[in-house]
């Protein structure tokens, strides 16, 4: 899997906008992506040092 498609996009709501003031960030991933490809994905696209990844996936809404 390449680099830049492991991370979708960031994900800007106001719950992720708090964990950011304590230097935790939220993205959408690709649903195969692992915990050391989206290390290396941030880590070649924001140049930052990563120390711990969590992944949790998110079941979307059943719409009636």
């Amino acid at each position: 899997m390449k680099v830049h498609q492991t991370i979708i996009e960031p994900i800007t709501t106001e719950k992720s906008t708090m964990l950011s003031d304590k230097a935790k960030y939220v993205f959408r991933i690709r649903k195969d992506a692992t915990k050391v490809d989206v290390k290396n994905a941030i880590k070649a696209i924001y140049d930052a040092d990563v120390a711990k990844v969590a992944i949790t996936p998110i079941m979307p809404k059943s719409r009636y």
